[in-house]
């Protein structure tokens, strides 16, 4: 994550979404397990299942803040881009993953 989507969910606080860094936080062995299980491409397969439908949406590297932080918004607020995985919620999917 760029310094500029870390500091929009920074924004959005803990309970929406966690940022941490691996060079200016003290990252406990179990934050470090769980990112090592969970990288960013496998996490992204949950919470960006629908993306191919709505891939404008999606930031780059030259998007100003405003499309950032909406998208950011969608995506764990929202959650438009969740692909649904019928009964079973994605967050719980994520949990049995680590």
């Amino acid at each position: 994550v760029c310094i500029d989507c870390s500091g929009i969910h920074r924004m959005l606080g803990p309970t929406i979404s966690k940022v941490r860094s691996v060079k200016l936080d003290n990252l406990s062995e179990t934050v470090l397990n769980v990112f090592k299980s969970l990288p960013t491409d496998k996490v992204n397969q949950v919470w960006e299942g629908m993306i191919a439908e709505k891939a404008s949406i999606k930031p780059n590297k030259d998007s100003d803040k405003d499309k950032r932080e909406a998208f950011i918004r969608l995506k764990y607020i929202d959650r438009v881009l969740v692909k649904p995985l019928g009964k079973v919620d994605p967050l719980t999917k994520v949990a049995e993953a680590i």
